[in-house]
């Protein structure tokens, strides 16, 4: 983001790319705003690429709905893969 402060109407929904070796086996979002978890359903969805030759790619694209309300928002990511 270039700016400091976005206002909702301004967001798009955001991607995150993961590239690993191995497959992913565990995946969780966490999502906190002013130091709180938002215990609702983090809105995302997942894409996964490749294959055991090339790697895997994983898309996240999180969705703008979970930052409707002002504020300042963290996100946690979490991946295990199988090694």
């Amino acid at each position: 983001m270039d700016k400091y402060y976005n206002t909702y109407n301004e967001l798009a929904d955001m991607e995150i790319i993961e590239m690993n070796v191995d497959k992913i086996e565990d995946f969780h979002m966490y999502l906190s705003r002013n130091g709180q978890m938002i215990t609702d359903k983090v809105v995302f969805t997942k894409e996964e690429s490749g294959s055991e030759q090339l790697g895997y790619t994983y898309k996240y694209k999180i969705g703008k709905e979970n930052f409707q309300k002002e504020g300042i928002y963290r996100i946690g990511f979490y991946s295990k893969d199988k090694a």
